[in-house]
């Protein structure tokens, strides 16, 4: 089987061919953090055995998991084998209890369940002739021995106490291995992998740019703020192993839920204050530039209905500027004296504003069936926001900006004690209007001191993007298996005017040569067989995908769990013709018969195995199939820079040695 150009595959950290990946032996002592199961997206299991005091299965025993926190319950019945499972568990702690008629009923209390996570409770009931019952504390086994991934979770008490430069979520993620944030665009790049190879899921639903690929609301990581810390429960970074129910990554996940309410009102508060005073200097004793940032907000949340309705909401403020002085050799007065529209002020000051308001409403109107609905909306504004280089003039510069709102509703229900269904929508809207100064000014280069005058050639930029997403995942129990079946359908869509050069672009030698007149290049776009700049440099088109997958996961033995499962990818690109470069006709034209292929090949295995030697250490091995999509950013030069709508035209009438 073969890659496609346009969907890097990756495989326990290799990016070509297939390969397996042996990893994970845990030892005495590992966190419980670490390398948990991810048999489940947004919510998580507990399993065990139901045993008497010889050490006999219990068939048919009854077991119960209950949060006093929610009042959520969710009840099993024990096998032949003594094996149950409770399943579709949202993330809290449970106190876990199992009962048989002529045994004393045991209850496990303090049964910490954290994202992605599958504890093993195991029970031994002794024989009593009268109605008893005992409540035990015991610790839970370090290694769970359903787990087959390697992962990091990132849990509720280090998102409230760790420090977090600017409050980002995904800074959190710097705290797992293999993880870094790239130069390019500000992207997450796990496992050595571009940032747009990295998939990040909110309450088990995309939460990525199509168009840019990396994280929503993030503006090509010059938004201060796409998901305040106060709205996240949890988050999972997985870089190895991933079950068939994530796709769309050769690089690793990043899988994080959202908190809700409880039954008790409870809420918070924060302001950080980070004047200039308190910036440090630099290693080699140099100031940094003037500086200054506020954030603020809270949360709020509590029951509408006890046991049954819940309201969460939160909003976070980002207020920063920092001043930025511009390289002396740029305020050439020479060239302003020439030039008075090129003029500049000795620095400018750049603004990183933005708020982020989030709500959540979950409604458990029966014990098994569940609906929850949310909202996340996030704006940023950033004056001067386009480049913080100090070889700019306060012209050269643009106004930045985002909205983004994303819209999530899920429905989750048991029905009767095998079947498990969970039914998700999303929706995500984002503007992008990256504006100029509208001085309508050429951008003018000066090489030898690498100064830009005039404006932006490439602004303004607007884009927005769409987002309809639909997912279903069934689960059917039967015996020690958990098997799953579930399909997942994008629609994504882009609108971009993007027309670099349109104003025209001067390039010029030294400083003296500007003075003179004497540009060595000129280069603009326009727009062709009448079209403006703005209507030959507009990209408009859709992709769409579509995905399925089938699992199984087989509790083996105590100590063994296998899962094995495919997944199936298919990416429709647009499907408007494009320049063939193949086929050149005599004329030397291109014919206009190209087309961007569709991805179809996209299967997916995988495999994983877990083997609890003790309570303490386990043996992993996983290998399987990833494949990343493919960003639309990558197409949208083949309809608007094509030489059909658009041209760019260069002159170079100056040479070496000529007078203007």
């Amino acid at each position: 089987m073969k890659s496609s150009p346009l969907a890097p595959m990756r495989l326990g950290g290799v990016t070509t061919g297939i390969a397996f990946s042996v990893f994970a032996l845990v030892f005495a002592n590992a966190p419980p953090e670490i390398g948990l199961a991810q048999t489940d997206v947004t919510t998580g299991r507990i399993t065990g055995y139901v045993r008497a005091n010889g050490g006999s299965p219990l068939s048919g025993a009854a077991v119960t998991g209950r949060n006093p926190a929610t009042g959520h319950a969710v009840a099993a019945t024990s096998g032949a084998d003594g094996f149950y499972q409770l399943i579709d568990l949202p993330g809290g702690t449970y106190s876990v209890t199992a009962s048989l008629a002529g045994f004393a009923a045991r209850t496990r209390s303090g049964v910490r369940l954290i994202l992605g996570s599958s504890p093993s409770v195991d029970f031994v009931l002794e024989i009593s002739t009268v109605s008893e019952h005992v409540s035990v504390t015991s610790a839970i086994p370090t290694v769970e021995p359903t787990n087959t991934t390697v992962s990091t979770t990132i849990e509720a008490e280090q998102i409230r106490n760790l420090p977090a430069s600017g409050r980002d979520f995904k800074s959190f993620a710097l705290l797992t291995p293999m993880t870094r944030i790239e130069s390019e665009r500000g992207t997450l790049s796990i496992g050595g992998e571009r940032g747009i190879n990295t998939s990040i899921n909110v309450d088990g639903m995309d939460f990525n740019n199509p168009f840019f690929g990396g994280s929503a609301a993030h503006a090509e990581g010059r938004a201060p703020l796409s998901l305040s810390l106060e709205s996240i429960q949890e988050m999972t970074v997985i870089t190895n192993g991933a079950s068939v129910e994530f796709g769309r990554s050769g690089g690793g996940f990043v899988n994080v839920v959202t908190r809700s309410g409880t039954n008790t009102v409870h809420g918070s508060g924060f302001f950080y204050f980070q004047p200039q005073a308190f910036v440090a200097d630099f290693a080699n004793g140099q100031s940094p530039n003037d500086q200054e940032r506020k954030q603020f907000g809270g949360s709020l949340a509590g029951p509408l209905a006890k046991d049954r309705l819940f309201l969460f909401g939160s909003f976070e403020r980002n207020l920063q500027d920092v001043t930025i002085p511009i390289d002396p050799i740029v305020l050439d007065a020479a060239i302003f004296a020439r030039y008075p529209v090129l003029a500049s002020p000795p620095q400018y000051v750049q603004t990183r504003d933005g708020w982020v308001a989030f709500g959540r409403l979950d409604w458990q109107w029966t014990d098994s069936q569940r609906i929850m609905a949310r909202a996340n909306r996030a704006d940023y504004d950033g004056v001067n926001g386009t480049s913080s280089a100090p070889t700019n003039t306060l012209q050269h510069n643009g106004i930045e900006g985002m909205k983004s709102l994303q819209v999530l509703a899920n429905s989750s229900g048991q029905f009767g004690a095998s079947f498990v269904n969970d039914l998700n929508f999303n929706y995500h809207h984002e503007d992008t209007p990256r504006a100029d100064k509208e001085l309508n000014l050429p951008e003018i280069r000066v090489n030898q001191t690498s100064a830009l005058y005039g404006e932006v050639a490439f602004l303004p930029t607007p884009s927005t993007v769409r987002r309809y997403e639909a997912s279903d995942t069934l689960t059917y129990l039967v015996k020690n298996h958990a098997a799953k079946i579930g399909f997942d359908y994008n629609d994504t869509s882009v609108s971009q005017i993007f027309k670099n050069n349109w104003r025209g672009v001067f390039t010029f030698g030294t400083p003296a040569d500007l003075i003179a007149g004497k540009y060595s290049s000129y280069v603009q776009f326009s727009g062709l067989g009448g079209l403006t700049a703005d209507q030959a440099g507009t990209t408009s088109f859709a992709q769409r995908e579509y995905a399925g997958f089938l699992q199984d996961q087989w509790f083996v033995s105590a100590k063994l769990t296998a899962t094995l499962g495919v997944r199936y990818e298919y990416l429709d690109n647009p499907n408007a013709p494009v320049l063939n470069p193949s086929a050149a006709l005599p004329s030397g034209q291109f014919p206009l018969n190209g087309r961007i292929p569709d991805v179809n090949n996209q299967w997916s295995p995988r495999l994983g195995l877990s083997y609890a030697v003790d309570p303490r250490t386990a043996f992993r091995l996983s290998a399987g199939r990833y494949w990343s999509r493919t960003p639309g950013l990558l197409f949208s030069q083949l309809y608007s820079r094509n030489g059909l709508i658009g041209v760019l035209y260069s002159t170079q009438p100056f040479q070496a040695g000529q007078n203007p």
